[in-house]
């Protein structure tokens, strides 16, 4: 995690080329050739800074830059703030893993001409169709929105909006969002869909609030914390009786002296207790009972961490207790987590630290500290934590349980930004694990979930090499005994990276392409991630450009083995004509056993520029019987393919093409006499006399014209044959007197004779 210095440094220097970018794009083009150096450079420094700061959220507060948690002013970005808000966008979150074609997307919509905006039906459309994966465009308050001229336009009256401004700034110094944009944090963090269209007025809001936070208690995805920190923004935007009917009457008058924020933890305590209450009231008996009791303790917890009021639910529980009945055990359990959350946090790292194995509740209490740890910036201390965790591989193997191993990739995602080297050193333990023989079935495979898990949080961050490392010692395995890996390491080699990092793979291997070594590596991992892969990389070979890059994909395309030859067979009957030449040059690279099957239909291709792609392939392929393929359809072929397959049949010298290239000169080339005298020459230059016949027999066409027959009359007379005096001696006998050809025959007969 990077300082807040630090982070302010870098953030403003990226929003400063965020604003060059955006403006040159506005002018141009997103994919102008001149927007592309400045595209490249924000990205380059964004993702830089994302790999130490992990997410990256960038907007504007009141006329401050938001940078995560920083709200700093810099007047030199007056400019991409104005940008912003004109299109109602109040701020961007980017997410580890970004692709700069994504970030272009991004580009795109922040520099989309206002008229354009309008004309699709206004800000509020525009910015529902803004979705872009990994990032998220969060819309500007209702008084942050901007004219075209950059004027704000206030939706309250001048008088209620002063008010407004006021309260906020008494009750922070940070400038927290106003209610609306509190209500809508609100949602989000809990996981909870937003309303379509206005929420209503107080009470309709604070009706919302109980199912909101249960949400956000229950649901794994949800964010409790965030939740009761917009929740308190909310409640600090409204009147206190509409707050208080969120509560019992009978608690009025003891709350009303509280500040939103006690408001709000108070709350979240009330709506925990009372979801426990019934889930444990609806709770069935024998084993499920326990498993019921496990998750009212975590959701509880979940409450306290959040809220950190483990004082004032100590007093509820107690209550709540003799109320409603609450077991024994399970009132024992939510104490004992009452008195970990009122320990200092050096106590519990201590506490933790002295742990060798985990039960349940100690993992989740270890993920929550390291959570806290991460928030605070305190990566070493999480470094030591996570590398303590996996001690446990240090004692007897039969002491290593399936739960340590499942929980493995939980604690890898929660500590994936963390950096010195604790990727690389997770990895290296788990690698030694895994080559060890007593881990087999279930713990083999969980021992791969968690490189995997190692794996994809490194390549997020382009820290390839561990995947390429770990691609490695798996295949390994699987050569020391591939039935035994068929079902657990080769599947496992699929995982190693996500999507999005296979993507960004594919655009750093578009930098780097003059490299041979950096080539090999990226063939490699596009090979082991399989068809999922070479269908991103086939996909923006399609989309793509600049032929240097197209010419350096299907380069890469060419290392893909037998999962590129079956990609690429199945867009061989793609509508494209460039996707379809693709698929050729493809074929062609990975020498596709069945070339001249699959290729042979796509002589017949209405496009040129296929057909010649095929005959490059078939040629290039070398493979037998091509001669056959290329005579039989030379009918088919236009422009220069013509002539270079005469070439081809001609440099063969294939007996079999003989029909065929016979067919072509008598049926299929008239007017053209060059490609006739030329398929004549391809059949002279057969061994022997092998095609002596076809010739004479084409002498004696009166249709051909009278270059083509002497061509064919010429080579018969340097490789006479029986067959062919039969067919000619039968040609004079019923030729015209005026044919000039016939004639020429007999001249060369009385010759001959004497």
């Amino acid at each position: 995690m990077l300082p807040q210095k630090q982070l302010k440094g870098l953030g403003l220097r990226y929003a400063r080329s965020l604003q060059i970018a955006i403006r040159t794009a506005g002018m141009l083009s997103v994919d102008h050739t001149v927007a592309s150096g400045p595209v490249k450079q924000s990205f380059d420094l964004l993702t830089g800074l994302m790999k130490d700061a992990g997410t990256l959220t960038i907007g504007f507060v009141d006329g401050r830059v938001m940078l995560n948690n920083v709200l700093t002013v810099d007047a030199g970005l007056s400019q991409l703030e104005n940008e912003f808000l004109k299109r109602g966008v109040g701020a961007v979150r980017f997410d580890v893993g970004l692709t700069l074609a994504r970030y272009k997307q991004v580009i795109g919509l922040l520099s989309t001409p206002l008229k354009e905006i309008e004309e699709r039906g206004g800000v509020g459309a525009f910015l529902e169709r803004a979705v872009v994966e990994g990032v998220r465009i969060v819309p500007a308050g209702k008084n942050q929105k901007r004219t075209d001229e950059g004027d704000t336009l206030l939706e309250m009256d001048p008088e209620a909006f002063f008010r407004a401004r006021d309260a906020s700034t008494n009750a922070a110094a940070a400038s927290p969002p106003g209610p609306e944009q509190a209500l809508m944090m609100f949602f989000d963090s809990a996981g909870v869909p937003r309303p379509e269209g206005a929420v209503g007025g107080p009470e309709d809001i604070m009706r919302l609030v109980s199912p909101t936070i249960e949400s956000a208690l229950t649901s794994q995805n949800a964010d409790p914390q965030k939740a009761y920190i917009a929740l308190a923004q909310v409640m600090q935007g409204m009147r206190l009786d509409s707050v208080l009917s969120a509560f019992p009457p009978a608690r009025h008058e003891e709350l009303k002296g509280m500040e939103p924020k006690q408001l709000a933890a108070e709350l979240i305590g009330d709506v925990s207790l009372a979801w426990a209450s019934k889930r444990l009231a609806a709770a069935p008996s024998g084993e499920n009972a326990f498993v019921v009791e496990e998750e009212v303790v975590r959701v509880l917890a979940r409450s306290l961490y959040a809220t950190q009021t483990a004082g004032k639910l100590a007093n509820k529980l107690a209550q709540f207790v003799k109320e409603y009945g609450f077991p024994e055990s399970t009132s024992q359990k939510v104490q004992d987590e009452l008195r970990w959350v009122a320990l200092p946090p050096e106590e519990k790292h201590r506490a933790l630290m002295s742990k060798v194995h985990y039960n349940a509740v100690e993992f989740r209490r270890l993920i929550e500290h390291i959570r806290e740890l991460l928030t605070k910036g305190r990566a070493p201390e999480v470094a030591e934590l996570a590398q303590h965790y996996f001690e446990f591989f240090n004692g007897p193997v039969e002491e290593v349980t399936l739960e340590e191993l499942s929980r493995a990739p939980q604690l890898v995602q929660t500590i994936s930004g963390v950096k010195a080297g604790l990727a690389r050193h997770l990895t290296e333990v788990l690698l030694e694990q895994l080559q060890r023989e007593e881990f087999t079935g279930f713990k083999h495979f969980q021992l791969l979930n968690a490189l995997a898990a190692v794996t994809s949080a490194a390549g997020l961050y382009e820290d390839f090499e561990i995947a390429q490392i770990v691609g490695a010692s798996i295949e390994q395995l699987i050569a020391r005994d591939p039935e035994q890996h068929k079902d657990c390491c080769r599947k496992a080699l699929v995982r190693l990276l996500p999507a999005s990092a296979l993507q960004r793979l594919i655009e750093l291997h578009l930098q780097s392409k003059d490299d041979p070594a950096a080539s090999r590596n990226t063939a490699t991992m596009l090979r082991r991630a399989g068809t999922a892969a070479i269908e991103l990389l086939f996909k923006r070979l399609e989309d793509e450009t600049v032929a240097a890059n197209r010419l350096a994909m299907l380069r890469l395309l060419g290392r893909t083995g037998s999962a590129g030859i079956e990609i690429a067979r199945q867009r061989l009957a793609d509508s494209r004509w460039y996707v379809v030449r693709n698929a050729c040059l493809v074929i062609s690279e990975l020498k596709d056993p069945e070339l001249l099957q699959q290729l042979t239909p796509l002589l017949q291709h209405a496009d040129d520029r296929v057909q010649q792609a095929v005959f490059t392939a078939i040629v290039k392929g070398r493979a037998p019987g091509r001669g056959r393929i290329l005579a039989a359809t030379l009918r088919f072929l236009r422009g220069n393919s013509v002539e270079q397959a005469l070439d081809e049949v001609l440099f063969l010298k294939d007996p079999a093409t003989i029909p065929d290239l016979e067919a072509f000169v008598t049926e299929h080339a008239a007017g053209r006499g060059t490609l006739q005298r030329k398929a004549v020459q391809a059949i002279a230059a057969m061994p022997a006399a092998a095609g002596s016949e076809a010739l004479a027999r084409l002498v004696a066409t009166p249709k051909l014209d009278k270059a083509t027959r002497r061509e064919a009359l010429t080579a018969i007379g340097r490789a006479p044959s029986p067959p062919a005096d039969t067919v000619i001696s039968a040609f004079l006998a019923t030729a015209s007197p005026d044919d000039e050809i016939a004639a020429e025959c007999r001249q060369r007969s009385q010759r001959a004779a004497t």
